[in-house]
This record gives structure tokens, C-alpha cells and sequence, in this order.
């Protein structure tokens, strides 16, 4: 028994400096004014706290039959236990379902008898990654889950033999990062292939598709709880049409200056030491490319390739998002695991990743002027949105009409009722708290959102006289009648 709790205890150790260094590197990031959470954080907050509260253990990312993050909401629950509901909760949960990736990414340089000073490098190199920096700190339905899955499978097919054991283990992974995010889950898919082949063994390779196959189904039980009210975003054509724009985009996804749909213009200082990092990462692959042997070409090439599909494959969305992109950038980022690995015991090697170590955390420090609202870009994101909760207390209002979905489940997450136009919703219990408040004549409502976006309501001076503008981005229109809910959209429900 000494063994196993040794090897435990190896691990946990791992992980732990695994999770320091990413949380040292998102300093800037936590410190900077644009430390927030999005609404599809903040269902995942929610999530954590039906869990907490025995109300649900929550599988599948609330209103979806796709999107596994039951480990993303284990970890914000861990967080909110020691932050309370607040933003730090979820970052927290987020970076430690990341780092346990990225400890599994350090334990193939352990393996490889690598040196602790340049497995510590290259943990750096890996974590200033910038397309994930800021998506590191993001639990928003599957993401970092699936980035850990990817991170288990490669650690996998470059430490242990093809063997019935692991190859059971390494199929259960690609269940849940395909249930997780399939794109991201496509960058380690052909390596894994490969490893498989390497078997030699025909039986092996259809255990394994059945194993696949047998824990997807499984996996999937639980998504059936859940009310489909969002499906996949599969498209049935080709959006052609936006490839040349997702093309010129990419480089700003690259940098994370993105908003769901929305592209932010990257700070000066974010392209120098952005790009500085990805050119460092294509001279190092480049030179690890021509050294190694045929075989472990084999890998970087399938690698290169899945890149190739993934960046495909999101013109075949329906809302082609940016974020979607994670899957080509984490193929990158293997690649680069690979390319560091190949370098680390040539002396040039060990010399070669120090510049990508400076340009790395010199990214870091820039990622905290990344915008994480659309609305004000420019202003503290927190503490705008606190000045919002702050003054519905102050107002003694706790039950919301919300003029924006995603405003919504943050106020939700924050303990403010809040619902928006539809009747039903992904958590319908606060849009029922919000109809039960207007039965009762001394439960105060009111209509919040962001300024400017009114839903038709303001077609009457009458409008801004009852309107309150807080910090310049938030309204609030307190004790809405019948008829200006109507104009809205409002839905009651049945």
C-alpha cells in the first residue's frame, strides 16, 4: 500500500506547483481592472452552489445536453467555500481544474528523467500559453475540463505502452473531453490514433473504439436531466463567407482579446511580447522537428494537423466563436510540450527556452488590459458591477427584469432574482421568484441592464423619468408597470 499513497502523494505535490505557478502568472490578470466573470461563469457558479446546497449535483452545464463540467463545478464549490460567491471563487475553480493539465503535461518531462529547473521552465512556458491565459481562469461549461482530458491522454501515449489498461484509461479521457468541448478534444485525437496503431494489436484497437463508444454513451445519461434550452452550435454548411474574417481575427484570438463574438484591439505591448512568444515557439518546433527521430515526427505532424482541422472545423459552427478556436491553439500548445521536451537535454535547448520564458511572462503582466465586458471596455469591470449590486440593496430590491441574458444569471449568481424576456429559463427558479415578487405589494422590483439598450421601452419621457443610471453602464427603472414590462418582451409564464 506505501507505494500507491507515494505515488499519490507525488502527484498531489505536483499539481500543487503545478497550480502556484499558474496562479503566479495570473497575478496581473487577477490584479488588473478587468478581472470579471461572464454569464456563462456565473451558471457554473450556480451550478456550485446547487451542489453545495444539495439541491442538485449538477453533470451537464445547466439548459445544455453538451457540455460536461462536472469537475469545473466541483472545483468553483471548493472555491466559493473559501471566497464566497464571489469572482475569486471561480477563478479559482477555473485555474485548478487547468493546472491538474498542466500537472499532468509536467509529469512527461518527470518521466523523461528532465531536469527540475528546465521542467519548471518549460511549466512556465506552457502556462504563459497566451491564447489561454485569460480562458485558464474561465470555468464556463467544458473548456478547462476538456484541456485537462487532452492534457491526461498525452501524458498517456508519451509514458505508457499501448497495453489494455491504458488504453481503457485514455478512451474514458476522450469520452469527457468530447463531452466537454469536441474541438479541443480533436487536438491530442490523432496522436492518440497513432499510439493505438503502435499496439500492433487489432484486438486492442477495437477495445478500444468499444470503450470509447461504451463511456461516451454512458457519459451522456446525465445530459438528459438537463432542459435542452440551447443546442450545439453545428452548422449544416460551410461559413466560407467568414473565413477570411476568422482568419484576420485569429491573431486576436490568439491574445485572448476577445468577448463571445466581439474582437478587442490588442494592446501595443501584447503584440510585441504575443507574437515574440508564438515566433519563439515556431523556431523552437522547427528545430526540434529536424533533430528528432521519424517516429516522434509522426506525432508533431498529426499534431500540426489537428491544428489544421480544428481552425476548419469552427467555419462549420453555427455561431463560429472565437473561443471555438481553443481547440487549434491547444494542438499548438502540445506541440510545443513536444517541441520542449525534444530540447531538453541539448544544450542550445536549455538555452533556447529562456527567451520564450521572458516574452512569456511579459505577456502575462500586458493580459491585464484584456477587456472582459463589451459594455465600457475601458473601466473597472468589478467595480461597476458592484456598484450595481450595491445600490439594488441599497434600494432593498432583490427581485430583477434583465434586458441582457448574460446579465442575468451574473445577478443570479450574485443572489439577486433575476430573469429576462422568455418565461422559461436555463434555472427557472429565479424567474419564479421574480413572478411570485410581483403578487406580493411590498416586494419591490425593477427593470436593470446595460445604458442605452432599453428593449423599446423608452418611447416615452415618462421612461427616464423613473430612470437611474449607475456608473454610467448600468440603469436601473425601478417599479415597472404591466405595460412597460409588455413592451419589453417580457413573458409571463402560464
Amino acid at each position: 500500500m506505501r507505494a500507491p499513497v507515494k505515488t499519490y502523494s507525488l502527484f498531489i505535490g505536483q499539481w500543487l506547483i503545478a497550480f502556484i505557478v499558474c496562479m503566479i502568472v495570473h497575478i496581473p490578470y487577477f490584479l488588473g481592472d478587468h478581472l470579471s466573470f461572464d454569464g456563462d461563469e456565473a451558471i457554473v457558479g450556480i451550478m456550485a452552489q446547487d451542489l453545495l446546497a444539495g439541491k442538485n449535483i449538477p453533470v451537464y452545464f445547466y439548459g445544455q445536453q453538451y457540455g460536461f463540467c462536472f469537475f469545473e463545478v466541483i472545483s468553483s464549490a471548493i472555491g466559493i467555500l473559501f471566497f464566497g460567491n464571489t469572482v475569486w471563487a471561480l477563478k479559482f475553480g477555473a485555474v485548478l481544474i487547468y493546472s491538474l493539465g498542466l500537472a499532468f503535461l509536467m509529469r512527461i518531462f518527470i518521466h523523461h528523467k528532465v531536469s527540475l529547473f528546465f521542467t519548471i521552465l518549460s511549466l512556465i512556458v506552457l502556462s504563459t500559453f497566451p491564447a489561454w491565459m485569460v480562458w485558464a481562469a474561465k470555468a464556463r461549461g467544458g473548456y478547462v475540463t476538456a484541456f485537462a482530458a487532452v492534457c491526461v491522454i498525452t501524458w498517456v501515449i508519451t509514458t505508457k505502452p499501448s497495453n489494455l489498461k491504458w488504453i481503457i484509461i485514455s478512451a474514458c479521457m476522450l469520452s469527457i473531453g468530447l463531452h466537454s468541448q469536441v474541438l479541443i478534444s480533436i487536438s491530442i485525437f490523432f496522436a492518440w490514433g497513432i499510439w493505438l496503431i503502435k499496439s500492433g494489436s487489432l484486438k486492442l484497437i477495437l477495445i478500444s473504439i468499444l470503450v470509447l463508444i461504451a463511456s461516451y454513451i454512458l457519459l451522456k445519461i446525465p445530459a438528459y436531466h438537463n432542459t435542452p434550452m440551447w443546442k450545439a452550435p453545428v452548422s449544416s454548411f460551410y461559413h466560407f463567407s467568414l473565413f477570411g474574417k476568422m482568419l484576420y481575427d485569429s491573431g486576436k484570438a490568439s491574445l485572448g482579446y476577445y468577448y463571445y463574438e466581439m474582437t478587442f484591439r490588442p494592446s501595443f505591448f501584447s503584440w510585441v511580447f504575443g507574437i515574440g512568444f508564438y515566433i519563439g515557439c515556431g523556431i523552437l518546433t522547427v528545430l526540434g522537428f529536424l533533430r528528432i527521430k521519424i517516429v516522434e515526427r509522426k506525432y508533431l505532424l498529426v499534431t500540426g494537423f489537428a491544428v489544421l482541422t480544428c481552425f476548419i472545423a469552427v467555419m462549420w459552427m453555427r455561431i463560429p466563436s472565437y473561443r471555438y478556436l481553443l481547440g487549434a491553439f491547444t494542438a499548438s500548445q502540445l506541440i510545443l510540450c513536444f517541441a520542449l521536451l525534444n530540447q531538453s537535454k541539448k544544450r542550445l535547448g536549455k538555452l533556447a527556452v529562456l527567451p520564450l520564458v521572458v516574452f512569456g511572462l511579459l505577456f502575462s503582466v500586458t493580459v491585464r488590459h484584456i477587456p472582459d465586458s463589451w459594455m465600457k471596455p475601458e473601466a473597472n469591470d468589478m467595480k461597476l458591477y458592484n456598484g450595481l449590486l450595491d445600490e439594488l440593496k441599497r434600494r432593498g430590491i432583490s427581485n430583477v427584469y434583465s434586458t441582457d441574458a448574460l446579465l442575468q444569471w451574473q445577478l443570479n449568481y450574485s443572489g439577486v432574482n433575476a430573469r429576462y424576456t422568455s418565461g422559461i429559463e436555463r434555472i427557472q427558479r429565479f424567474t419564479d421568484e421574480v413572478e411570485k415578487c410581483e403578487s406580493v405589494p411590498s416586494c419591490k422590483t425593477a427593470i436593470v441592464g446595460f445604458t442605452g439598450f432599453y428593449n423599446y421601452m423608452d418611447d416615452s419621457q415618462a421612461w427616464y423619468d423613473h430612470l437611474s443610471i449607475i456608473n454610467e453602464k448600468y440603469f436601473i427603472y425601478e417599479s415597472p408597470d404591466s405595460v412597460t414590462l409588455a413592451k419589453g418582451g417580457y413573458e409571463y409564464i402560464p
